[in-house]
């Protein structure tokens, strides 16, 4: 079923639409480039997962309201949609559902607004040549930037979304309101993050028999994903160390995978992790990435049907199996997944 289209949600906005395969968005105006590549700041890791940790360069580049960023909670294509005027109103936002809005600085003095993913941004890696940032026209000026997700949460609770709908609107909406004519903005925000589930109902709620832990699992943005709240004391209860495999359990579903340590995500899905599965349906890599001690992240390799979107926390068995798979010392320390040595897989 389709829903109707997506009207706008304010008449004169511009939608824009941008590729993206990473889990940041960047508003800045061109005119700032020279004194974004000159700041020497560190656009690609510079993020930190705590904002006092946050490159030093990037909280300048803010203070001056030269560039921010925003932080996805999943990796799709960027469909935004900008306006330039007041906040929204109540009417405007009753057209969806929204997230408690976040506010930043922006100065745009050319009025040439661009919206960069990592695949577009000219700053760093190369970008994509074949991909285009979106670029928007409006009057030059400094701004208040409030920035509106969609929640869809509450979509599918209020019934304006449901399984099999086509979401045709916006994920989210830019408004950009000048200066003069807004609230002032406290402090300098480099980084407006994506909202989290609330930590307290699943960090530490979980119990270990053994090899057996009882927690709880999640899974928000990717279908072959999937989270456990085993946080660190618990992979240590657990003895779990790198080739250890799992199984568990969520609902219907039973899954297996071979833990690998602290190691980047983008390892998991690597040749010796075909070679692991050696036939099982349903079978990946689990890891405690390096900025992440709460949960454990499981990728799966084989997969035989789609984890289903949980977008909450719900029980969750995971066992601790006999079996063992010995980890390539190089599992870590390799720039391609691919150059893996395999000679030492059982």
């Amino acid at each position: 079923m389709a829903a109707a289209a997506w009207p706008g949600v304010r008449a004169g906005s511009t939608r824009v639409s941008v590729y993206n395969e990473g889990l940041l968005v960047f508003l800045w105006d061109e005119a700032h480039l020279v004194a974004m590549e000159a700041s020497e700041a560190d656009f690609e890791g510079g993020y930190a997962d705590d904002d006092a940790g946050i490159d030093k360069a990037l909280k300048k580049l803010a203070r001056d309201g030269v560039v921010i960023a925003y932080e996805l909670a999943r990796d799709d294509a960027v469909a935004a949609e900008v306006v330039v005027g007041l906040p929204l109103t109540k009417a405007e936002l009753s057209t969806a559902r929204w997230q408690k809005p976040q506010t930043a600085r922006l100065s745009l003095p050319t009025g040439a607004l661009r919206i960069d993913t990592g695949n577009t941004f000219p700053i760093g890696d190369e970008p994509d040549e074949d991909e285009e940032p979106g670029r928007v026209a409006v009057p030059p000026g400094d701004y208040v930037v409030t920035l509106y997700r969609l929640d869809w949460d509450r979509l599918e609770t209020d019934g304006l979304f449901g399984e099999g709908d086509e979401w045709t609107g916006p994920q989210e909406v830019i408004v950009l309101t000048p200066a003069a004519d807004a609230k002032p903005v406290k402090g300098a925000k480099p980084l407006l993050r994506a909202a989290g589930a609330d930590a307290a109902t699943w960090q530490g709620k979980y119990t270990i028999d053994g090899r057996v832990f009882r927690g709880k699992a999640s899974s928000t943005c990717d279908r072959e994903i999937c989270f456990v709240n085993i946080d660190r004391p618990a992979v240590a209860k657990l003895g779990l160390n790198p080739g250890t495999v799992l199984r568990m359990q969520v609902g219907k579903m039973t899954l297996e995978a071979v833990y690998i340590g602290d190691v980047d995500p983008l390892m998991t899905r690597t040749s010796w992790v075909k070679a692991a599965c050696d036939g099982r349906p349903d079978f990946g890599a689990a890891m405690h990435g390096p900025t992440n001690p709460h949960a454990l992240v499981i990728t799966r390799e084989v997969a035989s049907t789609d984890f289903p979107v949980l977008k909450k926390w719900v029980p969750a068995t995971m066992t601790v199996l006999a079996d063992q798979v010995t980890i390539p010392e190089s599992l870590a320390l390799t720039d391609d997944p691919d150059d893996i040595d395999l000679s030492g897989l059982e």
